[in-house]
């Protein structure tokens, strides 16, 4: 398959497209669906999560999903070996050490890049408490079938699909509609 012998030669690469192509598609989403019928179209904000996607979540999650697994071997060759158990560690390490940090540094790197920087600090404060509840509502079960059933080398794929809903949430409550 064609994805697959790109994937294998130019592992970052093909994850990084993939992932800015699905951001965008999540901030379309959006704007097209989620928005009201007076707000206006923001080629700009597409573009912004398509970059965001290409330049900071496809190469971070390649690095992360990498360890993550690796961490998980170490970790298990010391217990029993269990199927579950090391699904169980993948999602405890995904959603307490990880998604925090990236999730913070995702709403700082937005909002930077939108020019908002007197926004920096009350609206990630007050963004990032309600976006983590939803991000483990979500989250959890999409990354214990990701960990549960999908092959390492497709992490960031599987990730990225179900990023679509999750990132026109994002821009959504990044951009509210304005009255």
């Amino acid at each position: 398959m064609w994805y697959d012998a790109r994937l294998i030669s130019h592992p970052v690469v093909v994850k990084a497209i993939t992932s800015g192509v699905l951001t965008m598609a999540g901030d379309f989403a959006a704007q097209a669906y989620l928005a009201g019928p007076d707000q206006p179209w923001s080629a700009p904000r597409l573009l912004l999560f398509g970059f965001l996607g290409t330049f900071f979540i496809g190469p971070v999650l390649h690095v992360w999903y990498g360890g993550i697994h690796a961490s998980a071997t170490i970790f298990l060759s010391t217990f029993r070996k269990s199927p579950r158990m090391r699904t169980a560690i993948c999602v405890l390490n995904d959603q307490v050490l990880f998604a925090p940090i990236f999730l913070s540094a995702y709403l700082t790197a937005y909002t930077l890049c939108m020019a908002r920087v007197s926004e920096l600090q009350p609206k990630t404060r007050y963004l990032f408490g309600e976006i983590l509840g939803v991000n483990y509502f979500f989250w959890v079960p999409v990354q214990w079938i990701n960990f549960a059933y999908v092959l390492p080398r497709y992490n960031v794929l599987f990730s990225n699909v179900a990023a679509v809903v999750w990132n026109s949430y994002l821009s959504w409550k990044q951009n509210p509609p304005e009255p």
